[in-house]
Protein backbone atom coordinates (compact mmCIF):
# COMPACT_ATOMS: atom_id res chain seq x y z
CA UNK A 1 0.00 0.00 0.00
CA UNK A 2 1.54 3.33 -1.06
CA UNK A 3 1.52 6.51 1.00
CA UNK A 4 -1.52 8.04 -0.68
CA UNK A 5 -3.52 4.84 -0.14
CA UNK A 6 -2.57 4.85 3.54
CA UNK A 7 -3.77 8.47 3.78
CA UNK A 8 -7.03 7.60 2.03
CA UNK A 9 -7.64 4.69 4.40
CA UNK A 10 -6.85 6.84 7.43
CA UNK A 11 -9.22 9.66 6.42
CA UNK A 12 -12.07 7.35 5.46
CA UNK A 13 -14.25 8.54 8.36
CA UNK A 14 -15.04 11.96 9.80
CA UNK A 15 -13.29 11.49 13.15
CA UNK A 16 -9.85 10.53 11.94
CA UNK A 17 -6.74 11.44 13.95
CA UNK A 18 -5.74 14.97 12.89
CA UNK A 19 -2.10 14.64 13.86
CA UNK A 20 -1.65 11.33 12.07
CA UNK A 21 -3.20 12.77 8.90
CA UNK A 22 -0.77 15.69 9.07
CA UNK A 23 2.21 13.40 9.61
CA UNK A 24 1.15 11.20 6.69
CA UNK A 25 0.98 14.24 4.41
CA UNK A 26 4.41 15.38 5.60
CA UNK A 27 5.83 11.94 4.87
CA UNK A 28 4.19 11.69 1.45
CA UNK A 29 5.04 15.21 0.29
CA UNK A 30 8.21 16.45 1.96
CA UNK A 31 9.77 14.02 4.45
CA UNK A 32 9.85 10.48 3.00
CA UNK A 33 11.96 9.13 5.87
CA UNK A 34 9.61 10.45 8.55
CA UNK A 35 8.44 7.94 11.16
CA UNK A 36 4.77 8.64 11.81
CA UNK A 37 4.85 6.42 14.89
CA UNK A 38 7.78 8.36 16.37
CA UNK A 39 5.96 11.64 15.76
CA UNK A 40 2.82 10.34 17.47
CA UNK A 41 5.05 9.27 20.35
CA UNK A 42 6.35 12.84 20.64
CA UNK A 43 2.77 14.07 21.04
CA UNK A 44 2.06 11.41 23.65
CA UNK A 45 5.14 12.45 25.62
CA UNK A 46 4.17 16.13 25.41
CA UNK A 47 0.67 15.30 26.64
CA UNK A 48 2.12 13.36 29.59
CA UNK A 49 4.27 16.36 30.46
CA UNK A 50 1.27 18.68 30.15
CA UNK A 51 -0.80 16.42 32.39
CA UNK A 52 1.55 17.19 35.26
CA UNK A 53 0.43 20.82 35.14
CA UNK A 54 -3.31 20.10 35.21
CA UNK A 55 -4.23 18.22 38.45
CA UNK A 56 -4.48 21.43 40.51
CA UNK A 57 -7.33 22.69 38.34
CA UNK A 58 -10.80 21.25 38.57
CA UNK A 59 -12.97 22.98 35.95
CA UNK A 60 -12.68 22.29 32.23
CA UNK A 61 -12.07 26.00 31.66
CA UNK A 62 -9.16 26.04 34.11
CA UNK A 63 -7.69 22.92 32.54
CA UNK A 64 -8.01 24.41 29.06
CA UNK A 65 -6.29 27.64 30.15
CA UNK A 66 -3.59 25.66 31.93
CA UNK A 67 -2.89 23.66 28.76
CA UNK A 68 -2.64 26.86 26.71
CA UNK A 69 -0.19 28.30 29.25
CA UNK A 70 1.85 25.11 29.20
CA UNK A 71 2.12 24.91 25.39
CA UNK A 72 2.52 28.58 24.53
CA UNK A 73 4.29 29.98 27.58
CA UNK A 74 6.14 27.16 29.35
CA UNK A 75 7.18 25.10 26.30
CA UNK A 76 7.04 28.26 24.14
CA UNK A 77 5.37 27.08 20.96
CA UNK A 78 4.83 30.30 19.02
CA UNK A 79 3.67 31.82 15.76
CA UNK A 80 6.29 32.20 13.05
CA UNK A 81 6.07 35.87 12.09
CA UNK A 82 9.39 36.04 10.27
CA UNK A 83 8.91 33.19 7.78
CA UNK A 84 5.14 32.77 7.83
CA UNK A 85 4.80 31.26 4.35
CA UNK A 86 7.42 28.53 4.74
CA UNK A 87 5.88 25.12 4.01
CA UNK A 88 7.42 23.63 7.17
CA UNK A 89 5.08 25.78 9.28
CA UNK A 90 2.21 23.56 8.11
CA UNK A 91 3.88 20.27 9.02
CA UNK A 92 3.31 19.21 12.61
CA UNK A 93 6.58 17.25 12.75
CA UNK A 94 8.45 20.48 11.99
CA UNK A 95 6.36 22.41 14.51
CA UNK A 96 7.34 19.89 17.18
CA UNK A 97 11.01 20.30 16.27
CA UNK A 98 11.15 24.10 15.91
CA UNK A 99 8.30 25.05 18.32
CA UNK A 100 7.13 27.42 15.62
CA UNK A 101 4.18 27.33 13.23
CA UNK A 102 1.17 29.06 11.76
CA UNK A 103 -2.35 29.34 13.23
CA UNK A 104 -3.71 26.08 11.81
CA UNK A 105 -0.72 23.90 12.77
CA UNK A 106 -0.50 25.35 16.28
CA UNK A 107 -4.25 24.88 16.68
CA UNK A 108 -3.88 21.27 15.54
CA UNK A 109 -1.18 20.80 18.17
CA UNK A 110 -3.49 22.12 20.90
CA UNK A 111 -6.42 19.99 19.69
CA UNK A 112 -4.35 16.82 19.68
CA UNK A 113 -2.77 17.39 23.10
CA UNK A 114 -6.20 18.29 24.54
CA UNK A 115 -7.69 15.10 23.12
CA UNK A 116 -5.02 13.06 24.86
CA UNK A 117 -6.02 14.81 28.08
CA UNK A 118 -9.72 14.08 27.51
CA UNK A 119 -10.72 17.66 26.68
CA UNK A 120 -13.01 18.51 23.77
CA UNK A 121 -11.02 21.02 21.73
CA UNK A 122 -11.95 21.89 18.17
CA UNK A 123 -10.73 24.05 15.31
CA UNK A 124 -12.44 27.30 14.33
CA UNK A 125 -11.74 28.34 10.76
CA UNK A 126 -12.11 32.11 10.91
CA UNK A 127 -11.54 33.80 7.55
CA UNK A 128 -7.81 34.53 7.37
CA UNK A 129 -6.94 33.18 10.82
CA UNK A 130 -7.38 29.78 12.47
CA UNK A 131 -8.09 29.50 16.21
CA UNK A 132 -9.19 26.80 18.62
CA UNK A 133 -12.17 26.38 20.93
CA UNK A 134 -12.81 24.18 23.96
CA UNK A 135 -16.25 23.07 25.12
CA UNK A 136 -16.80 23.89 28.80
CA UNK A 137 -19.72 23.57 31.19
CA UNK A 138 -20.74 27.10 30.23
CA UNK A 139 -19.73 29.07 27.13
CA UNK A 140 -16.96 27.71 24.91
CA UNK A 141 -13.57 29.29 25.46
CA UNK A 142 -11.57 30.39 22.41
CA UNK A 143 -7.76 30.57 22.19
CA UNK A 144 -5.41 32.03 19.60
CA UNK A 145 -2.47 29.61 19.52
CA UNK A 146 -0.55 31.83 17.08
CA UNK A 147 -0.54 34.64 19.62
CA UNK A 148 0.65 32.86 22.78
CA UNK A 149 -2.70 31.15 23.43
CA UNK A 150 -4.49 34.46 24.03
CA UNK A 151 -8.12 34.05 25.14
CA UNK A 152 -10.47 35.62 22.59
CA UNK A 153 -13.91 37.14 22.89
CA UNK A 154 -16.30 37.25 19.95
CA UNK A 155 -15.30 40.89 19.45
CA UNK A 156 -11.63 39.83 19.38
CA UNK A 157 -12.49 37.33 16.65
CA UNK A 158 -14.24 40.06 14.71
CA UNK A 159 -11.13 42.25 14.97
CA UNK A 160 -8.86 39.39 13.94
CA UNK A 161 -10.88 38.85 10.78
CA UNK A 162 -10.90 42.58 10.01
CA UNK A 163 -7.11 42.69 10.45
CA UNK A 164 -6.53 39.90 7.94
CA UNK A 165 -9.43 40.41 5.53
CA UNK A 166 -10.08 44.16 5.66
CA UNK A 167 -13.38 45.84 6.44
CA UNK A 168 -16.20 43.41 7.17
CA UNK A 169 -19.59 43.55 5.51
CA UNK A 170 -20.97 41.65 8.48
CA UNK A 171 -19.80 39.14 11.04
CA UNK A 172 -21.26 35.65 10.62
CA UNK A 173 -21.80 33.60 13.75
CA UNK A 174 -21.26 30.44 11.70
CA UNK A 175 -17.58 31.37 11.51
CA UNK A 176 -17.31 30.32 15.17
CA UNK A 177 -18.70 26.83 14.59
CA UNK A 178 -16.37 23.82 14.92
CA UNK A 179 -14.49 22.81 11.79
CA UNK A 180 -14.54 19.12 10.93
CA UNK A 181 -11.25 17.28 10.81
CA UNK A 182 -11.70 17.00 7.04
CA UNK A 183 -12.13 20.78 6.80
CA UNK A 184 -9.01 21.40 8.88
CA UNK A 185 -6.80 19.13 6.79
CA UNK A 186 -8.30 20.53 3.58
CA UNK A 187 -7.49 24.08 4.68
CA UNK A 188 -3.94 23.06 5.55
CA UNK A 189 -3.51 21.40 2.15
CA UNK A 190 -4.85 24.46 0.36
CA UNK A 191 -2.23 26.54 2.20
CA UNK A 192 0.48 24.15 1.06
CA UNK A 193 -0.79 24.13 -2.52
CA UNK A 194 -0.52 27.90 -2.67
CA UNK A 195 2.97 27.88 -1.13
CA UNK A 196 4.36 25.23 -3.47
CA UNK A 197 2.80 26.70 -6.60
CA UNK A 198 4.09 30.17 -5.69
CA UNK A 199 7.54 28.65 -5.32
CA UNK A 200 7.19 26.65 -8.56
CA UNK A 201 7.80 23.44 -6.63
CA UNK A 202 5.68 21.44 -9.02
CA UNK A 203 6.36 17.94 -7.66
CA UNK A 204 5.32 18.92 -4.13
CA UNK A 205 2.32 20.87 -5.44
CA UNK A 206 1.17 17.80 -7.35
CA UNK A 207 1.48 15.58 -4.27
CA UNK A 208 -0.54 18.08 -2.23
CA UNK A 209 -3.37 18.24 -4.78
CA UNK A 210 -3.44 14.44 -4.96
CA UNK A 211 -4.19 14.46 -1.22
CA UNK A 212 -6.84 17.14 -1.72
CA UNK A 213 -8.50 14.99 -4.37
CA UNK A 214 -8.62 12.09 -1.90
CA UNK A 215 -10.43 14.29 0.62
CA UNK A 216 -12.70 15.98 -1.94
CA UNK A 217 -13.19 13.60 -4.90
CA UNK A 218 -16.32 15.44 -6.04
CA UNK A 219 -14.61 18.81 -6.57
CA UNK A 220 -13.90 19.02 -10.28
CA UNK A 221 -11.30 21.78 -10.02
CA UNK A 222 -8.97 19.31 -8.33
CA UNK A 223 -9.01 17.31 -11.58
CA UNK A 224 -8.11 20.45 -13.53
CA UNK A 225 -5.27 21.25 -11.13
CA UNK A 226 -4.01 17.67 -11.27
CA UNK A 227 -3.95 17.86 -15.06
CA UNK A 228 -2.01 21.12 -15.08
CA UNK A 229 0.43 19.92 -12.41
CA UNK A 230 1.03 16.59 -14.13
CA UNK A 231 1.85 18.64 -17.22
CA UNK A 232 4.30 20.75 -15.20
CA UNK A 233 5.88 17.49 -14.04
CA UNK A 234 6.15 16.23 -17.65
CA UNK A 235 3.70 13.37 -17.05
CA UNK A 236 1.66 13.91 -20.19
CA UNK A 237 -0.57 10.84 -20.12
CA UNK A 238 -1.84 11.65 -16.64
CA UNK A 239 -2.17 15.34 -17.58
CA UNK A 240 -4.37 14.49 -20.55
CA UNK A 241 -6.51 12.15 -18.45
CA UNK A 242 -7.31 14.68 -15.72
CA UNK A 243 -7.84 17.62 -18.05
CA UNK A 244 -10.23 15.49 -20.11
CA UNK A 245 -12.07 14.42 -16.97
CA UNK A 246 -12.41 18.01 -15.83
CA UNK A 247 -13.93 19.04 -19.17
CA UNK A 248 -16.23 16.01 -19.10
CA UNK A 249 -17.55 16.94 -15.66
CA UNK A 250 -17.54 20.73 -16.18
CA UNK A 251 -18.09 21.39 -19.91
CA UNK A 252 -19.57 24.83 -19.20
CA UNK A 253 -17.03 26.00 -16.65
CA UNK A 254 -15.78 29.57 -17.01
CA UNK A 255 -12.29 28.30 -17.72
CA UNK A 256 -13.35 25.47 -20.08
CA UNK A 257 -11.94 27.23 -23.13
CA UNK A 258 -8.56 27.76 -21.45
CA UNK A 259 -8.46 24.16 -20.25
CA UNK A 260 -9.29 22.91 -23.75
CA UNK A 261 -6.33 24.87 -25.05
CA UNK A 262 -4.09 23.32 -22.37
CA UNK A 263 -5.37 19.87 -23.24
CA UNK A 264 -4.57 20.45 -26.91
CA UNK A 265 -1.01 21.45 -25.99
CA UNK A 266 -0.65 18.30 -23.90
CA UNK A 267 -2.01 16.04 -26.66
CA UNK A 268 0.16 17.70 -29.33
CA UNK A 269 3.28 17.24 -27.23
CA UNK A 270 2.30 13.68 -26.35
CA UNK A 271 1.76 12.79 -30.03
CA UNK A 272 5.23 14.05 -30.93
CA UNK A 273 6.74 11.66 -28.40
CA UNK A 274 5.05 8.59 -29.88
Amino acid sequence: MNGLEVFKLHTNNETFDLAQANFLIAKNVAYPDLSVEDCLGQLDALAMEAAQTLPFFTTIEDRAISLANFLFNSVEFSGNDTDYYAADNSYLNCVLDTKSGIPISLSTLYIEIARRLEMEAYGIGLPGHFVVGVHTDDEPIIFDPFNAGQILTVEDCRNLIAATQGALQGFQSTWLEPSSHRDIVTRMLNNLRQIYISGEQWAQALDVVRHLFVLQPDIATHQRDLGLLYYRNKQLRQAAHYLSEYLRHSPNADDARTVKHSLKLVLDKFSRLN
